[in-house]
């Protein structure tokens, strides 16, 4: 069976915007930096060196005043300041 290619584009889109993860289990959150995104995932930067891998939600910060993104997020790697994120789904507030 020959693979077909997809139709997706993951194309990383540079961002700047204030960001907070919250690992799964944990109460508190982590102000962090979103450096880029696509419809897969994200890379942060911060102060990266307690987060763990696995679960988590990463709450985006609104621009023009409506409420904060909730995503639903696995924390894949993390490396030096850095932490890759893919992307699950909406959270339901």
């Amino acid at each position: 069976m020959q693979n077909e290619p997809t139709r997706r584009s993951y194309t990383r889109q540079t961002s700047a915007r204030p960001t907070r993860l919250k690992p799964w289990g944990q109460k508190r959150w982590i102000s962090l930096s979103m450096t880029d995104w696509s419809a897969a995932g994200a890379s942060l930067e911060g102060p990266t060196e307690d987060v763990p891998l696995g679960p988590a939600i990463l709450e985006i910060c609104s621009r023009g005043g409506r409420d904060d993104i909730h995503v639903a997020c696995d924390v894949v790697w993390r490396d030096e300041g850095k932490l890759g994120l893919r992307l699950r789904g909406p959270v339901a507030h």
